[in-house]
């Protein structure tokens, strides 16, 4: 599905979960495939997804839809389910799924499902939850097709022939000896195109790239990418093939690495997919060392600037002025943060430009939070050192450019991609235009009330 015909498909759902059409929701839903449908529930609260989830009636597609999911979203369609239709949906799972979706949970409840589930499959899932999540072994799937090398051509395309529908598409063939250690590797094109009785350790390529199962993931990408494989084989230390990761694999990896590094240049840390006590740690360090770097600007100015003799009125002036480079410095921290997480989001087709309530309901929160932080810190140390009314007048200049700057870095992105601009690369420039603009005609404003005031 392209991107015009998913924005289609969420207003859709929107509007028709809206007049509570439940049941025209779960007949669109039986036609549409799991990674679609997925993608619509990100647009909808924890609370509305579990409930459009519910009119799935297929639980192999409802365990394809968890699948597709972020970890925070896994965690919240399964909390009201039961036990038993969680194990269900976890057992419908490809191994490396069922793997993430159960590190996804807490801990007991993670070990109670594998406690429960067909022992060979329990032990596998447990083997893939014990590596780092960004490891080789952490993301590869442990259902590949290996083949003896002693085998002649016929006899393993009899085995394919033969094996059930569970046998993984493969476009490679790794060849193992007896002791199922890795020594080769051949296309399916190949195997194919031999001769019946050619054996596959006369054909394969004994030349095989491997990856340890500590390997990073982003180390694999980079195999993967430099020699466009479309599977990268895992071994272990006595290279024992243990492992396959796939293409898709490493395409989530890539797109994950690349959210990361963008997140991390927008000192944002995180997607927008999480819980807001996170997002509130991750951010505060970074707002703080840009009031630090303010306080430092404004002493310079204020102090090097007022003269022993200067009145009450000239004193204002050092005091407001000196707060400018605070201000605008919170302000555009805080742009960088949003913006960047607002354009990856709406770059990786997070969020509808045309319903982006749930960001803007979170990003409010968030400046609620920040507003009342910044407020006391103010208030106190400039009521503290100077005059309380200056403290006042001061922390609400700052608390309005947080709050507007929590709204521009959420509207700027959205608007720019409603007229075909690129968010990623316009956010941040356009939104330091209007923040500035805004934060010194907020500041004057505030200026021209304390001298009338204090007059």
């Amino acid at each position: 599905m392209n991107e015009e015909q998913s924005k289609m498909l969420v207003a859709t759902i929107h509007k028709l979960f809206s007049r509570n059409a439940l049941q025209n929701i779960g007949k669109i839903f039986e036609k549409t495939h799991a990674a679609d449908i997925a993608a619509v529930l990100d647009f909808f609260s924890i609370e509305e997804a579990k409930e459009l989830f519910q009119l799935i009636e297929s639980q192999e597609k409802k365990s394809e839809i968890l699948a597709h999911l972020s970890e925070e979203r896994q965690q919240g369609m399964l909390s009201d389910l039961k036990q038993d239709e969680v194990l269900e949906l976890v057992s419908l799972l490809e191994v490396d799924d069922a793997a993430d979706l159960l590190g996804a949970l807490p801990e007991e409840e993670a070990q109670t499902i594998l406690n429960s589930m067909v022992k060979e499959v329990s032990e596998e899932v447990a083997d893939l939850m014990a590596y780092p999540e960004d490891s080789a072994g952490g993301i590869m799937s442990t259902d590949f097709l290996a083949l003896n090398q002693d085998l002649t051509v016929a006899e393993a395309t009899k085995i394919i022939q033969t094996e059930d529908d569970d046998l993984p598409i493969t476009f490679y063939i790794y060849v193992v000896n007896d002791n199922n250690n890795l020594v080769g590797v051949m296309s399916l094109k190949q195997l194919l195109l031999s001769r019946p009785h050619d054996k596959l350790k006369d054909l394969m390529h004994p030349e095989v790239i491997t990856v340890s199962l500590s390997t990073d993931q982003e180390e694999v990408a980079k195999i993967v990418e430099k020699y466009d494989f479309l599977s990268m084989p895992v071994t272990d230390g006595l290279n024992k093939l243990v492992g396959v990761i796939t293409v898709d694999d490493v395409i989530d990896v890539i797109r994950e690495e690349a959210e990361e590094d963008l997140m991390s240049l927008g000192q944002a840390g995180m997607e927008h997919d999480v819980a807001f006590k996170v997002h509130f740690i991750a951010r505060l360090p970074w707002l703080l060392l840009s009031l630090l770097n303010g306080l430092v600007c404004y002493a310079l100015i204020y102090f090097l600037g007022v003269g022993e003799q200067d009145s009450s009125a000239t004193l204002a002036v050092w005091q407001f002025a000196g707060f400018l480079p605070i201000l605008l410095g919170v302000g555009m921290t805080i742009g960088n943060q949003v913006t960047t997480i607002m354009s990856g989001a709406i770059r990786a087709g997070k969020v509808d430009v045309g319903l982006p309530l749930e960001y803007l309901k979170k990003e409010l929160l968030l400046a609620f939070s920040f507003s009342v932080l910044f407020f006391l810190v103010v208030v106190l140390l400039w009521g503290a050192l100077f005059s309380w009314d200056l403290g006042l007048y001061l922390s609400s200049a700052l608390v309005i450019q947080v709050w507007l700057s929590f709204v521009l870095a959420v509207v700027v992105p959205i608007f720019l991609k409603k007229v075909d601009f690129d968010p990623t690369s316009a956010s941040s420039p356009i939104f330091s235009i209007f923040s500035q603009a805004l934060g010194v005609s907020t500041l004057f404003l505030l200026f021209q009330e304390y001298m009338t005031h204090i007059h």
